[in-house]
């Protein structure tokens, strides 16, 4: 008789996990993006010419005769000797791709790679953090409201022009695994009563540093980032927890901090090239006058809004000995910030720019079809159902992102408020991660400007668009489960659980 308790026990504990929101939603996101990246018409981003610098530095090279623009072609060559024109490039995305070649070799060949290998990676990583995001946000809940919830992170969280990325070699793709991994797991350590605290701990750590050493633009993420793990660190009563979270954070910032500085003094040419043919000269008048300032000859001017590698004819080479060393040499950071500094509505109209392309997350120029399903450069809409709608009916105005960055913090301040006088802290914390992801949002368009002008701003804002749409569903999540203005709730969901 004990035995089919026992048993009637476990097949009803099996029963509530298949039909809870968190196993549906993650279900439910494994089929959507599975069948995105692996289906018989499998999908992925090409080649924008952004791939060369990172398959070089992992010993991959681009097969002669294909179509890496055009279309989405996961075959590659891999380097059987030792790689002589390695660059001196660093970034975290390289791990990934090891554990692909790795896998690939074992299962498929010694000399071609499948780019689907570095999907499936990818994949995993991007379902746990879902699952994790899933069941911070519903709080453990079965009621309409959390199946709700649940189903607008699916729709949100597996759209096409976020999950392309993960068939790609685009570092895009380790930011979106490791931004909803930071978010998700920060949430969970806001849970008094968390067992295994120091595994969530470690996960959060290790994703924080994946993300700051993805790409270089991802470091102007670290005043927010750096932010909300200085308040987990303020809340750990132990000293010697304290003192590790406190050396682990500033090695992590320092390993950040040495990766952008050697990834952009080795791509130093595009970027100070673009930081002013499409940025500093974009829409001012006063460009001479700017030129003189910095000691460039005025000829230069006429490079206004190029590109570094052009697709048609331009007034000088970018890449040529001359420009090199009368123009991109003599450019220095300092100036170009001195030089907004002083001119702030230019620096206005730029933002705003971001603004409009903040939510346009989507590669564009790029073919994401097969070679031969469909016509080169053709971009699926079928599974863009939420970027396809929501770019179009979001403000594109960078004054709108700052307005609702206010609200949204005198909104948790009031519940910070509300919380102290009950002594809880998770008021403290759900403000210091608003305000973080927020700063996400409105830091990161003005040090990409600074750094590489409007050059490839819809990738580049990749961070910031996604840190609103969390910001966004965690908003909602508090409103449906009644803890937006004071943790009582989600003090009382944690003891149920």
């Amino acid at each position: 008789m004990k035995i089919i308790e026992n048993k009637q026990f476990f097949m009803k504990k099996v029963g509530r996990l298949l039909s809870s929101p968190v196993f549906l939603g993650t279900l439910l996101c494994a089929v959507l993006v599975g069948s995105q990246l692996f289906g018989r018409n499998a999908l992925g981003y090409g080649d924008n010419g952004g791939f060369e610098r990172t398959l070089l530095s992992n010993g991959v090279f681009a097969l002669k005769g294909q179509d890496y623009l055009g279309s989405f072609t996961p075959k590659y060559g891999l380097l059987q000797y030792f790689n002589e024109n390695q660059p001196a490039f660093f970034s975290s995305q390289g791990l990934f791709i090891q554990c692909a070649i790795w896998l690939n070799k074992l299962f498929y060949s010694q000399s071609v790679f499948d780019l689907r290998f570095l999907g499936f990676i990818y994949y995993c990583c991007y379902l746990v953090a879902l699952a994790l995001l899933l069941a911070a946000l519903t709080q453990g809940k079965r009621n309409w409201k959390s199946y709700s919830l649940a189903a607008l992170v699916v729709i949100i969280l597996s759209d096409a022009a976020n999950v392309l990325n993960l068939n790609s070699f685009y570092p895009e793709a380790v930011t979106l695994i490791t931004i909803v991994a930071v978010f998700a797991s920060f949430l969970w350590l806001l849970r008094p009563n968390l067992r295994q605290r120091w595994l969530v701990l470690g996960y959060y750590l290790l994703n924080l540093a994946l993300l700051l050493t993805a790409k270089e633009q991802n470091i102007f993420l670290l005043v927010g980032v750096v932010m909300m793990t200085v308040a987990v660190i303020g809340v750990t009563v132990n000293k010697k927890r304290r003192l590790i979270l406190l050396l682990t954070l500033t090695l992590v910032v320092a390993i950040s901090g040495g990766t952008f500085v050697k990834n952009v003094t080795q791509n130093q040419n595009v970027l100070k090239y673009s930081a002013v043919t499409k940025g500093v000269f974009a829409g001012h008048s006063g460009r001479t006058r700017s030129l003189q300032h910095a000691q460039i000859s005025k000829q230069y001017v006429l490079m206004t809004g190029e590109d570094y590698y052009p697709t048609e004819f331009v007034s000088l080479a970018p890449n040529s000995r001359q420009v090199k060393r009368d123009f991109v040499k003599r450019i220095h950071y300092s100036w170009i910030i001195k030089h907004y500094l002083i001119h702030p509505g230019q620096l206005h109209s730029l933002l705003d720019v971001a603004g409009g392309n903040l939510m346009q997350t989507r590669v564009k120029g790029v073919g994401n079809y097969l070679p031969g399903k469909h016509q080169s450069g053709t971009q699926t809409r079928g599974w863009a159902w939420f970027s396809f709608w929501f770019e179009r009916v979001y403000p594109t105005k960078f004054a709108f992102n700052l307005m609702l960055a206010v609200v949204l913090v005198l909104v948790y301040s009031a519940g910070f408020y509300n919380d102290r006088k009950k002594g809880s802290a998770i008021g403290w914390l759900k403000l210091v991660l608003m305000t973080g992801m927020l700063l996400n949002v409105l830091l990161l368009p003005v040090g990409v400007i600074i750094l590489q002008g409007s050059m490839n701003l819809a990738q580049s804002l990749l961070p910031a668009a996604l840190s609103l749409q969390l910001v966004l569903l965690l908003l909602l999540s508090d409103i449906l489960n009644g803890s937006l203005w004071s943790s009582q709730k989600d003090i009382e969901n944690e003891r149920e659980q």
